[in-house]
């Protein structure tokens, strides 16, 4: 465990373990957290599917008419995006496990019925209202979950207008991402494009450098929900926060998030193999909500130390600047 002064004290630090450890014990004592995604769950082994089909089919049909030397591995790509579920992109921001699992491996009161959008248009329309959802739901996951990580008590008033704020945060939050991207990466493989088109195969040079960008970026901004919800600042505050904080504590910073991604990925493969039987898939959606929710807020806790012990001189506007980090 590491120590840092702060005024005359030093207040300690939690490793890796002891912060994991933490979020999972708050993950027990506070098993609403599970709500939204059970919820979800249920909605991906009962509900409607939609699929964006009226809108791939032009498309595969003008690549097919155009032809070319590898018409069929985009056909193939193009008919397997044809058939998916434009829902499951409620999962990219809940961690939800029955949309990461193949269908075939789930155990099935009955299929899930299509629903067939008619026209392209609608096909657009739907998209911009999940991605509108999506946002919404990550608020209403994130808010509480940061309140419980910092011990942070507000009313039932306060928490839903800090929802509704967080809610045009983080859609804030995604074109500042996605702008940086296109701004940083977009050079390099505009580049790509042309000296490919003309002949010359500088691919060995530039996506290493693009994958490089692309990965150091995730990192440095990867806390940028926390700190929204946690300062209860903006998408470009938190990013500046976030991004100081990992350059502050890079190798603890990835350590934890090496360790969340593992313990993620090796608890995935379980309930994937318990979700064929009816009791097994009960306990594998269970235990994912539980257990992902406690690294959420792990999460929430390694950020939140690491946030209180910047130098008040870089930060004087950070709220709540003299409280005592958690498990201080």
């Amino acid at each position: 465990m590491q120590t840092r002064a702060v005024g005359n004290k030093e207040q300690a630090t939690p490793g890796v373990i002891d912060t994991i450890a933490d979020g999972l014990t708050l993950a027990v004592i506070n098993p609403l957290i599970m709500t939204l995604p059970l919820l979800l769950d249920a909605y991906y082994w009962l509900g409607w599917k939609i699929t964006p089909e009226p809108l791939v089919t032009p498309i595969r049909q003008w690549i097919v008419d155009k032809g070319g030397s590898d018409t069929e591995s985009t056909v193939d790509a193009l008919d397997q995006l044809s058939s998916s579920d434009m829902t499951s992109m409620l999962a990219q921001f809940i961690p939800a496990l029955l949309p990461g699992v193949k269908r075939a491996d789930i155990y099935e009161a009955w299929s899930r019925p299509t629903f067939d959008l008619g026209h392209w248009w609608i096909v657009g329309l739907v998209f911009s209202a999940l991605i509108l959802v999506a946002t919404g739901l990550f608020a209403a996951f994130y808010v509480p979950l940061a309140d419980i990580a910092i011990g942070r008590n507000r009313s039932v008033r306060r928490v839903i207008r800090a929802i509704g704020q967080t809610w045009l945060r983080f859609l804030g939050m995604l074109v500042l991402i996605v702008a940086l991207f296109l701004l940083t990466l977009g050079p390099l493989i505009v580049v790509w494009g042309v000296t490919t088109a003309i002949g010359i195969g500088l691919g060995a040079l530039l996506i290493p450098l693009m994958v490089f960008g692309g990965v150091a970026m995730a990192i440095l901004l990867i806390f940028t929900p926390e700190a929204i919800v946690i300062a209860d600042v903006g998408p470009l505050r938190g990013m500046y926060y976030s991004v100081n904080v990992v350059r502050r504590n890079l190798w603890p910073t990835i350590g934890f998030t090496a360790a969340s991604m593992i313990i993620s990925f090796g608890l995935g493969e379980i309930w994937q193999r318990l979700a064929g039987t009816p009791p097994g898939l009960l306990t594998a959606v269970i235990a994912n909500a539980f257990f992902a929710g406690g690294l959420v807020m792990a999460g929430m806790i390694f950020f939140n130390h690491r946030l209180r012990l910047l130098p008040r001189s870089m930060y004087p506007g950070l709220p709540g600047r003299d409280q005592r980090a958690l498990h201080s």
